[in-house]
């Protein structure tokens, strides 16, 4: 007893240690890269999606002697796992404001509960059609139809390319699925009752939440309405960017890490625009006295479709808004933050920077160091935020904010300094070992550190290694925001990261 109690009590002493090890190599490890449209998969989820199957595998197999009884489990087991797909969703109610899963996770979990209910369902027809004394009725060939069609159109060159379809179609889909089952099963008061009421519940309550929440932002005094679209910067290799100032009817209590889907049922050449909706996230907003935003800015990246056909829109225009939808991710509670992005992806921490320094004047967050590395391909690239570093920085009149700019080779030489430099902003050309400078942060200040991070899968691999090889106590967040990557950005951040060597900054950051 005396043994275990002193145990107890250094393991308890250690547990620092032991997170900062669980979060290295369980959570923050990757085994496979995401893809463009794709998550990453962890160490951590990799063992949950192994658990999810084997568990999945040996529930259906124990005790089972015939076919009748294994398509009877299967069944069963098909409906237990229909319930967690309901959880996330356009508002993602359930599974992150209040299961706590991010986007990301959720999105992995929920294809492969997806794909496990695909194969239990279509497994347990064809057994069921393999007694002779059974045969197809016209229900079960429309649920086989609607379910293979859900799986088409989940293809991920489908979910790329078609991403306005894809999103109608599988929620219809779903949710006819859902009705076919209802017709399928026995009524009364069974186990496939009870699962299909449960995901009715979580589905109903989705959809009255979304449609109250889209009533209320949209109905009543004035219109929300785009102000203006203002082209940002065009590098001649990437898609231009705009950013779009939206006015709302009902003020916004901003959080970082919101978005919201944006319609514009009058935009120019669109068919059937009512019924597009595209999720942007929240770049900037207003500061009001009331703490309430009545405007706010997003943050678009012009490529094909929608954002292509925005930049059409030379007047005023009404908009609908649906949102805002959030990411829970919470900084309050850290001594140093960090955070790294490249090119559009610091939209994803101008509003959390900011919440940071009001909270550090009001002393109601712990932050006493607050550091940003930015990537960039060009100088005109800072345009992206610069009036918002701008504002960001005369905010901060304790200085405890620093931003560093890398370039590739020879970009800042070809460029001409800026007529208003911004206080505390760096610039470098030289490769920068990411482990060196983590490690510089790191033991910068005394207390806990976090790195937020929303990039390219390029550079998230690079920033993920490097933690790792850091061997400091650093928590990793990655935005709900994923960038995509192209062979311009992967060989950029190959000339701007370097890892095999440390490279010191000649810079006093």
């Amino acid at each position: 007893m005396c043994f275990v109690w002193h145990m107890g009590a250094r393991l308890w002493r250690w547990r620092r240690y032991i997170l900062a090890l669980y979060r290295k190599f369980i959570v923050d490890n990757v085994l496979f890269p995401r893809w463009n449209g794709t998550s990453d998969i962890s160490v951590g989820m990799a063992l949950a999606i192994s658990a999810l199957v084997g568990s999945n595998i040996v529930v259906s197999s124990i005790g089972v002697h015939d076919s009748t009884l294994l398509s009877a489990r299967l069944s069963k087991l098909a409906l237990v796992n229909a319930v967690p797909l309901f959880l996330g969703g356009r508002t993602n109610l359930w599974a992150n404001s209040i299961c706590g899963l991010s986007l990301a996770n959720y999105g992995v979990l929920h294809r492969w509960l997806g794909r496990i209910f695909v194969v239990q369902s279509v497994t347990h027809g064809l057994l069921r059609a393999a007694n002779s004394s059974w045969r197809f009725t016209a229900m079960e060939v429309t649920n086989l139809v609607v379910l293979c069609t859900i799986v088409m159109t989940s293809v991920l060159f489908i979910r790329r390319r078609f991403f306005e379809l894809f999103l109608k179609s599988h929620s219809l889909l779903a949710f006819s699925l859902l009705a076919l089952v209802w017709f399928h099963i026995k009524k009364g008061m069974n186990f496939a009752t009870v699962c299909l009421s449960t995901t009715t519940t979580l589905w109903v309550t989705q959809f009255i939440y979304w449609a109250g929440n889209l009533f209320f932002r949209n109905v009543g005094g004035y219109r929300n309405g785009v102000n203006s679209l203002v082209p940002i910067c065009r590098d001649g290799k990437s898609a231009e960017l705009m950013s779009l100032q939206v006015s709302l009817r009902r003020p916004w209590r901003v959080r970082h890490g919101q978005y919201a889907y944006i319609t514009i049922p009058s935009i120019p050449r669109a068919a059937f625009a009512t019924l597009q909706s595209h999720p942007y996230l929240l770049a900037w907003a207003s500061e009001e006295p009331s703490h309430l935003s009545k405007e706010v800015t997003f943050i678009v990246e012009g490529r094909n479709g929608f954002s292509d056909r925005l930049r059409q829109c030379t007047e005023p225009r009404s908009v609908i808004v649906d949102g805002p939808y959030d990411q829970n991710i919470e900084l309050d509670n850290f001594d140093k933050v960090l955070f790294v992005a490249n090119d559009v992806g610091i939209v994803a921490h101008l509003l959390a920077i900011r919440h940071l320094l009001h909270g550090h004047d009001d002393k109601t967050v712990r932050a006493r160091r607050i550091s940003l590395l930015w990537m960039l391909k060009e100088r005109e690239q800072e345009n992206i935020a610069r009036q918002y570093l701008e504002r960001l920085m005369g905010k901060d009149t304790r200085r405890i904010f620093t931003i560093l700019i890398c370039y590739p080779k020879s970009v800042i030489s070809e460029g001409d300094a800026t007529d208003h430099e911004i206080p505390r902003l760096f610039r470098t050309d030289t490769p920068l070992d990411l482990k060196w400078y983590f490690k510089t942060e790191c033991s910068a200040e005394a207390g806990n550190m976090a790195l937020s991070l929303c990039g390219t899968p390029q550079l998230e691999q690079h920033v993920r290694r490097a933690l790792q090889r850091a061997f400091c106590d650093i928590t990793l967040y990655t935005s709900a925001f994923k960038m995509d990557e192209n062979m311009y950005s992967r060989e950029l951040t190959r000339k701007i990261v370097r890892q095999d060597q440390i490279s010191s900054v000649p810079l006093d950051i």
